[in-house]
């Protein structure tokens, strides 16, 4: 109901193994509520597994809804999310999109699989309702400190945050001792929000092995009237690119070519 002011419950899921496939959905909304969403956290001693499209991890604020949408934890080993598999966190209103953590020594995105925080229009026919809530960070760090590595492989597959409102948009971290971008793989931060505080996100990636691009991409883009983010790319053991872009850009949507918004910086250090 609209004047409902409680949060939505957690969910905690302890265990060897997760493999979530077929469909499957782990949920928590905030829908016409001051309340905030739950808060999704698996811990796995073993692995995690996303599998198939529609099969998700996700928490939300939705439906004019004034709550936050819950944050997302995972730990395990190893983490995989692949054919269209994804977890999400969003917001489409005032409350502001979760954070996701991911804690793992190995992380694959394959064949579709994305992890997304994004502040979004939910219903494009009312723009006059975008929201005013920021995107969400995405971190990816290691079970102690770094990951060992993060695969990102396949058109699809990879890292987004955006926002369509006023919000800022989120940030996305990578630290790992490998970090492999193949065949489409994608770090994106966007904004298309037509408000200045709807700064797209910053990219950081840290490796202290190797990065390695190959008909891959990443870019953090603005196609409104707010500043587009920078890229941070630290590889201590080497820097490699094939077919493969680094961007930041801004493009206004009614003229091809011309913004009022400013590029973010790129600074590689190898």
């Amino acid at each position: 109901g609209e004047h409902i002011q409680g949060a939505a419950g957690n969910i905690l899921v302890e265990t060897a193994r997760l493999n979530l496939s077929g469909d499957s959905l782990f949920n928590t909304s905030s829908r016409g509520s001051t309340g905030t969403a739950g808060n999704i956290t698996v811990n796995a001693t073993d692995l995690l597994t996303i599998s198939g499209f529609g099969t998700q991890l996700t928490s939300q604020s939705v439906e004019f809804s004034f709550g936050d949408a819950g944050d997302i934890s995972i730990s395990a080993p190893s983490v995989v999310v692949e054919n269209n598999g994804f977890i999400s966190t969003s917001t489409s209103f005032v409350g502001n999109a979760g954070t996701i953590t991911v804690n793992t020594n190995n992380l694959q995105l394959l064949s579709g699989g994305h992890i997304t925080s994004s502040s979004v229009i939910e219903n494009p026919d009312f723009p006059e309702f975008a929201p005013t809530g920021n995107a969400g960070t995405v971190t990816i760090q290691g079970l102690a400190s770094l990951a060992e590595s993060v695969l990102i492989d396949g058109t699809g597959s990879g890292i987004f945050t955006e926002t369509q409102g006023s919000g800022a948009g989120g940030n996305i971290f990578v630290n790992a001792n490998t970090v492999t971008l193949q065949n489409g793989g994608t770090l994106s931060a966007a904004t298309s929000g037509t408000a200045a505080s709807a700064t797209g996100g910053t990219i950081t990636v840290d490796a202290t092995n190797t990065v390695t691009m190959n008909s891959a991409s990443m870019t953090a883009s603005s196609t409104g009237t707010a500043d587009a983010g920078s890229i941070n790319i630290t590889a201590l053991n080497g820097f490699t690119m094939q077919s493969s872009s680094i961007r930041t850009e801004v493009t206004s949507p009614a003229t091809p070519g011309t913004s009022s918004a400013g590029g973010g910086n790129i600074k590689i250090t190898t």
